[in-house]
């Protein structure tokens, strides 16, 4: 699969000497007749304090996205031990999140975000948990099942919020709005994320199908689907158009590839208990059609590989130069 990006880090310039001792209440504006100003109303935060929140953060979704990850791909090749150990930090990290404060005008959607927090962080601490009996090989007992219903009902919680991701977004969005030209900044960082998340299930569905990993194939390859929409669909700053297009157009090929592992499996569970070769000839076709395109896909000649990776940097790097 495509290579990964380094997940957001910001590096914050404190810009303390300016507008130091003044008002906050004072209107004033921000940037530069090039660019996109921000203007500062009553109540609003100094530019500097909104970076240094974006910065806090990052810092510690950094964190936590590197446990997540890290914890999935532990899971997948089954060292339970090392899966607890990146969970942990995980927990960790929503600690962090959890004291995090916001300027006083992001206050209502970092609140959101804070609630997500503690949904993730009630979760992996049940989920840790559940960790050590399957370490300990215990799969079944009563209180292996009482943490599954646990789990179970954080999830159905999760769900009927808002997700730790989108109320990232949310924030960013908000914090970047009160800067310059931060709707560059706001679209890489989403970007970034989105393509990390694409990376990580592709390099899962390649684990399974080389290297012995555990995983649903289905799952993984409905989960790129989705991410792949996400960035398809994003809010994109006019300036960004033509980078973004040339990501839409270089989707092609990869959402082919995921969309032909979720039809073999769809017509495998549809003629369940049979073998290809006893299918009708219609699925067998199918069948063959889309292993073709997997095939296509993984094979050494296969010029577009890097494609789709090349036009995501390109445009992060476009947006980041816009953002100054």
């Amino acid at each position: 699969m495509k290579k990964a990006l380094p997940i957001i880090s910001l590096i914050v310039m404190m810009l303390l000497s300016a507008g130091c001792g003044k008002d906050d209440t004072a209107v004033s504006v921000v940037g530069g007749a090039d660019g996109t100003t921000a203007t500062v109303v009553a109540g609003q935060a100094e530019a500097w304090e909104y970076e240094l929140y974006i910065e806090e953060i990052n810092y510690s979704m950094d964190k936590y996205l590197t446990g997540y990850y890290s914890a999935r791909y532990a899971l997948a090749y089954q060292d339970t031990a090392a899966a607890k150990e990146y969970v942990d930090s995980s927990i960790e990290a929503l600690g962090e999140l959890g004291k995090t404060v916001s300027p006083s005008d992001l206050e209502d959607v970092h609140s959101k975000f804070i609630d997500a927090v503690g949904l993730s962080k009630e979760f992996d601490e049940c989920y840790i948990d559940y960790l050590g009996y399957i370490e300990k090989g215990d799969y079944n007992s009563p209180e292996v099942e009482a943490l599954i219903a646990e789990l179970n009902a954080i999830r159905t919680k999760m769900d009927e919020g808002e997700k730790i991701s989108a109320a990232w977004f949310n924030v960013l969005s908000e914090a970047f709005s009160r800067l310059p030209n931060g709707e560059y900044k706001s679209y890489s960082s989403k970007l970034e994320y989105l393509w990390n998340d694409y990376v990580v299930n592709g390099e899962l569905i390649a684990g399974v199908f080389y290297d012995g990993a555990s995983g649903d194939l289905q799952s993984l390859a409905d989960s790129c689907l989705s991410t792949l929409s996400s960035i398809e669909d994003m809010d994109v700053p006019e300036q960004m158009e033509p980078y973004h297009n040339d990501i839409s157009e270089a989707i092609t090929m990869e959402r082919e590839f995921c969309q032909a592992i979720v039809d073999i499996l769809e017509t495998f569970n549809e003629y369940s208990g049979l073998k290809a070769e006893d299918m009708p000839a219609d699925a067998q076709k199918k069948i063959q059609e889309r292993q073709k395109t997997i095939d296509a896909y993984y094979s050494e000649d296969n010029i577009e590989w890097d494609t789709l990776y090349n036009a995501v940097c390109a445009a992060i790097d476009y947006a980041d130069a816009q953002a100054g």
